[in-house]
């Protein structure tokens, strides 16, 4: 795979919850990858004033925003966790936001240096069909009582059952990497990560 180069081009990031997603993703941003996270993105594109919060308000009514107006995203968690259809309403608001979004930023930083390495980091990257407007997928895994660990730790009020739960609405790593074509690792220290990927992904950049 020595003819790979990534720079110039957007590379998917993906993993499940727990894996170390977000640690790798920090890591190439330290090499000098331009990050695009999609949870982030999210966030942003539902803020009040938005076209994104208009549309989650009108099909879930009034009662999931807060009271510093913006929306509830716990409340509004809670509401799709265990509803497919409401979930799969609003994902039909978010991913299309979530695109437009990334395309302005992705044309932004290869106007500032078209020789850029962006990293499209999305724990969903797969099932929103994300992935087919990416050069390349990294796919990161772990075992799972490592991820619980993990999950526990940065997540104190996350309960066990609710973290099981997760992790089993999200797509299984033997399916992702059908779709993956570089495939991390991750059942150790930070540390150990960046010395995996400075060996299968720096080459590349």
């Amino acid at each position: 795979m020595t003819e790979i180069n990534f720079r110039g081009k957007v590379i998917g990031l993906t993993g499940g919850i727990g894996s170390g997603k977000s640690t790798l993703a920090s890591l190439l941003e330290k090499w000098g990858a331009f990050i695009l996270d999609s949870d982030k993105t999210a966030q942003k594109v539902v803020l009040k004033g938005t076209k994104g919060f208009q549309e989650i308000i009108d099909c879930f009514g009034k009662e999931i925003v807060a009271q510093d107006g913006e929306i509830d995203r716990a409340k509004l968690a809670s509401i799709i966790f265990h509803n497919r259809e409401k979930k799969q309403i609003l994902e039909k608001i978010i991913y299309p936001l979530i695109k437009e979004w990334d395309k302005e930023e992705i044309n932004t930083a290869f106007a500032r240096n078209k020789e850029t390495v962006i990293i499209k980091n999305s724990p969903l990257l797969i099932e929103s069909g994300l992935y087919m407007h990416c050069y390349k997928t990294i796919l990161i895994v772990a075992e799972e009582p490592i991820r619980m660990k993990r999950i526990l730790k940065s997540r104190p009020l996350m309960s066990k059952e609710r973290i099981e739960a997760t992790i089993r609405a999200q797509m299984n790593d033997e399916d992702k990497k059908k779709y993956a074509d570089f495939v991390i690792e991750n059942n150790h220290s930070r540390a150990h990560l960046a010395k995996i990927a400075e060996k299968i992904i720096l080459p590349y950049f």
